[in-house]
């Protein structure tokens, strides 16, 4: 049997072309999916195709064909194309997978779901719904995720997970204070001295770094981390997953998925030398430039 659900948990028992096409339509930015299932008796695994319209229009297509290890993930802008792929599947059409690039996620869907769950969250958090008093993030350890709506560089892609962080920090001699919701809530509105992640997003971003106070630590200036916190409430969405030991989640995560913003443990990544030479150059600027205030 099929089955179509929609994100606000709407069953439709064998969907009819035109109610799937609705349901599609209906899809609002932010997250909202639909799901279709197929049910039968003796097959092992799952079948299912999913869409998701994200927040920049784009749309998230899924399916997997049994078993973790053949789910497979592309993009599209184009509604048309979604919904052929979408009625494809459901009437098991050959050749509806054409049209797409299609990527081999299965590795990234370890046990427990908890790479699925920053790769392809339920839901993703902007900085004022973070910013709030009574803040969702949890004040607890894991790892947090952020995807972009916009990119901060024309070599990465839009509407996915590009960097990987850890709260707290492994401490062999001392216990740490940090938290999902301290570092989470620091990155958007923190500066570059203490965020790693907006050090990277300024610098690829073209903000000007400078020396400050001493002249030890380096920001981008009272303006320049304005316009970065502005940025980032326009285009950062951040999603996480609590974890014991969030380090050791931190490492598979980066040996397993494409992270171009994460540099520690990550020379295999493609962007990894570009990036780091972006931040040495900023650092070399500002090193030139007197101490600003």
């Amino acid at each position: 049997m099929l089955t179509a659900t929609s994100g606000h948990g709407h069953v439709v028992k064998r969907p009819t072309k035109p109610a799937v096409g609705t349901m599609l339509a209906n899809l609002r930015r932010g997250n909202e999916h639909l799901i279709l299932e197929r049910w039968e008796e003796g097959r092992e695994g799952d079948s299912y195709i999913q869409v998701w319209l994200r927040e920049n229009n784009t749309y998230q297509l899924e399916y997997r064909d049994g078993v973790p290890a053949e789910h497979y993930r592309t993009l599209t802008v184009s509604q048309e194309k979604v919904l052929h792929a979408l009625l494809g599947w459901m009437l098991g059409k050959p050749g509806w997978r054409e049209g797409f690039t299609w990527n081999n996620i299965g590795h990234m869907l370890d046990r427990g779901g908890r790479a699925t769950a920053l790769v392809s969250p339920e839901r993703l958090w902007s900085a004022p719904e973070v910013l709030v008093r009574q803040s969702p993030v949890p004040a607890a350890a894991g790892v947090y995720g952020w995807h972009f709506l916009e990119p901060p560089h024309q070599d990465l892609d839009a509407g996915r997970l590009l960097y990987v962080g850890i709260a707290p920090r492994y401490m062999a001699n001392r216990t740490s204070t940090q938290n999902l919701r301290k570092r989470v809530r620091y990155h958007f509105r923190g500066n570059a001295a203490g965020s790693t992640l907006r050090f990277t997003l300024g610098c690829l971003l073209g903000l000007e770094l400078r020396r400050v106070g001493s002249g030890k630590r380096m920001t981008f200036g009272r303006t320049g981390e304005a316009a970065l916190s502005q940025w980032m409430a326009e285009n950062a969405r951040v999603c996480w997953i609590e974890e014991g030991q969030p380090w050791e989640l931190e490492s598979q995560l980066i040996s397993r998925l494409d992270l171009p913003l994460n540099l520690d443990q990550n020379r295999h990544n493609a962007f990894h030398g570009r990036l780091k030479e972006l931040r040495a150059q900023a650092r070399q600027r500002a090193r030139e430039l007197p101490v600003g205030s």
